[in-house]
């Protein structure tokens, strides 16, 4: 062996692409299941989370997404998430929560 660590199959990276190739191909199902399954290892994991979102979105889901995303915004510092739960808030017909949080967001 060379001395450098390889990943096994399935680790977090693989599944991380596996769930961007999944929504890239208008899968949000799949990208769900498998974001779901790295959240539930490590609920921390910004990307999971990020590729979660934009899943449930995708379906129109967008009090389910705010219950995903709001947690994780309020604990890490993320432009994305915070910019994904204020289009969910906006989805979900909370303008004003939403400019609050994204200010560009308009009515």
């Amino acid at each position: 062996m060379n001395g450098k660590l390889r990943q096994a199959p399935g680790t977090s990276d693989e599944a991380l692409q596996r769930a961007r190739l999944a929504l890239h191909h208008q899968r949000p199902q799949d990208a769900e299941r498998i974001a779901g399954e790295l959240l539930k290892r490590d609920p921390r994991l910004a990307q999971a989370v990020t590729i979660y979102g934009y899943a449930l979105l995708m379906q129109g889901r967008a009090e389910d997404a705010i219950a995903a995303l709001e947690p994780a915004a309020n604990h890490l510092s993320d432009p994305e998430i915070d910019t994904q739960l204020a289009l969910a808030l906006r989805q979900a017909g909370r303008d004003e929560d939403a400019v609050a949080r994204r200010p560009f967001i308009k009515n």
